[in-house]
């Protein structure tokens, strides 16, 4: 089913296109991590592989330093920040917290060094400031886990490294700004529930009422719709 275009049609709207944000998802975001492992651990890129491929390229002889990295869980804030900005023709920025835990899986003669520079170099100013252009923070790592593998009847040395990173998820949506409206607000006063005010409203009249009675109460649009409620 196609998108609407805006929120003038009734209908499912998708996020806007650039120059709108665009989160890193799926093989994306997977390309980032392996870039920035790659950088902190002086791995060539060929040699920092996502793990689970379709198609897995030959595994590098025994006496090779290289590195396999999956995120293997997330988790998400549940209830998103939604923002309307009124620039232009108006859009609702939508922004959500995300958790991810990066597996790191170093092999070879030097694979306690590699997750050793990986784990330290996450800290460095130059490296964070980095992450900052991606929406991506360290949250933490755990201890490295020493896991040597039987590889061609011969012991092959592996160290693992768990990372938990947060990032901010945000798309833009075409919700236009409100230009006018149209209705009646009921307000009911204070202990008086055998009396109602209705007051119609249209917000391209320059004066339409904004205060209902002479004394606060509980305002609707429609019977039961409580928007707000007043002082007595």
């Amino acid at each position: 089913m196609a998108y609407v275009t805006d929120s003038r049609f009734i209908g499912f709207m998708g996020p806007m296109p650039a120059p709108h944000p665009d989160p890193l998802e799926d093989g994306g975001f997977i390309d980032w991590l392996q870039a920035m492992v790659a950088g902190i651990t002086d791995l060539p890129g060929n040699l920092v592989r996502p793990r689970w491929q379709p198609e897995p390229p030959p595994t590098p002889d025994i006496t090779v330093d290289w590195a396999a990295i999956g995120i293997t869980s997330s988790t998400e804030d549940y209830q998103p920040a939604i923002i309307h900005v009124s620039a232009g023709d108006g859009y609702d920025m939508f922004q959500r917290m995300e958790q991810s835990e990066l597996l790191c899986s170093f092999y070879g003669p030097n694979c306690q060094r590699k997750a050793n520079l990986l784990r330290d170099g996450l800290f460095i100013p130059q490296h964070v400031s980095l992450f900052r252009e991606a929406a991506v923070a360290v949250i933490e790592t755990d201890g490295l886990t020493h896991v040597p593998e039987m590889f061609r009847e011969r012991w092959r040395d592996r160290v693992d490294l768990r990372i938990r990173l947060r990032r901010e998820i945000r798309r833009d949506y075409p919700v236009l700004n409100l230009l006018r409206a149209l209705g009646v607000i009921t307000a009911e006063p204070p202990y008086e529930s055998d009396r109602l005010i209705d007051t119609g409203f249209d917000t391209g009249v320059p004066d339409f009422p904004k205060v209902v009675g002479s004394a606060g109460g509980a305002l609707a649009a429609g019977p039961g719709a409580i928007l707000g409620a007043g002082i007595p």
